[in-house]
């Protein structure tokens, strides 16, 4: 399970106001899941099983959905939306999983951003979505808000960072990594030196998986009771608590390397031919700048600020670097 869908799991599965029921891949996380969340219903199968989904959705009065990249696990759960529509004439709540790198200007290869910055808020947002892997699914729940067969919200967040907490956490049942922090500690351990993509001045926001979580539980419930906004130009959240420059995890990070004796200088040198071993490593060199007026306005309170998140890189070290033993399931 990927990070932020078994934290959210994890705590949803503690309301009793809700009969959970999630997707699993394989029998094996089935039993450990209701063994360790006693009450949790799981059907076993994968994003591109599109009669399961829709059927699934189909009987359900609210849908999250954490898969960001994979258009056929948004389509199906929203086929199975208009079919309740259609048979009940109530439209269930639906909940996408995206990213503020939608709006991310990825030619800036580790320069600033130029002039005034733009900081897209969830109150204004334009949909100048640039082509990555999450754009054709969040516009399909924008279509399908705007259809009137779901009450639709999408989900931002920015970087996600921290240690998830709970019992699919501690067990090795989901996945407890992030990816931006740990895929540049990655890249910098496996060349033996500390790297940054271009000059490190891009910019971008962050919120803790925690924040992330408690957002997670806070929307369902405003969605049900009407207090959160769900047409198609409204229904959109992002989190975030704060700015950061990649420079100073890029410095921390090094530093703590050269420590563990994984980095050959305290000095950080530019990443070069590791794009070839990464094709996604450059998206680290862009700039996405968000704000989340929307998300707070239903009473979201961030708790963990950008220092926070500076000091949490050395721990991602220790984790990659083999100092700390945690058990990671890959799924």
């Amino acid at each position: 399970m990927c990070l932020i869908g078994a934290s959210v799991l994890q705590a949803i599965a503690k309301d009793p106001n809700y009969i959970v029921t999630a997707l699993v891949r394989s029998e094996e996380k089935a039993t450990k899941i209701t063994e360790l969340l006693p009450g949790v219903k799981t059907i076993v199968g994968s994003l591109d099983d599109a009669e399961l989904l829709t059927e699934t959705a189909c009987k359900s009065d609210v849908v999250l959905q954490m898969a960001a990249f994979h258009l056929a696990g948004i389509g199906a759960p929203l086929e199975g939306a208009k079919k309740r529509v259609e048979a009940t004439g109530k439209a269930p709540i639906f909940i996408n999983t995206s990213g503020t790198g939608i709006w991310a200007h990825i030619a800036a290869n580790g320069a600033p951003p130029l002039g005034k910055v733009t900081r897209y808020t969830d109150t204004d947002l334009v949909e100048t979505f640039i082509d990555l892997p999450h754009t054709p699914p969040t516009k399909a729940v924008i279509e399908a808000a705007a259809a009137g067969y779901a009450k639709a919200f999408t989900s931002y967040p920015s970087t996600v960072w921290g240690e998830p907490a709970g019992p699919l956490s501690d067990s090795g049942v989901a996945h407890i990594g992030s990816i931006q922090v740990p895929a540049v500690v990655k890249a910098s351990i496996g060349r033996g030196q500390g790297g940054v993509v271009g000059e490190g001045l891009n910019v971008w926001n962050h919120v803790h998986i925690a924040d992330t979580t408690k957002f997670y539980v806070l929307l369902p419930a405003k969605a049900v009771d009407g207090s959160a906004p769900s047409r198609a130009a409204e229904g959109r959240y992002i989190l975030e608590n704060g700015l950061y420059q990649y420079l100073k995890p890029a410095q921390i990070d090094t530093e703590a390397l050269r420590a563990r004796g994984k980095s050959a200088s305290s000095k950080l040198s530019k990443f070069k031919q590791e794009f070839d071993a990464s094709s996604f490593l450059f998206f680290f060199g862009a700039n996405s700048t968000t704000a989340s007026p929307r998300s707070r306005s239903i009473s979201w309170a961030p708790k963990y600020t950008t220092e926070d998140f500076y000091d949490s890189v050395p721990k991602e070290v220790d984790v990659l670097s083999g100092k700390r033993k945690l058990y990671l399931v890959m799924s």
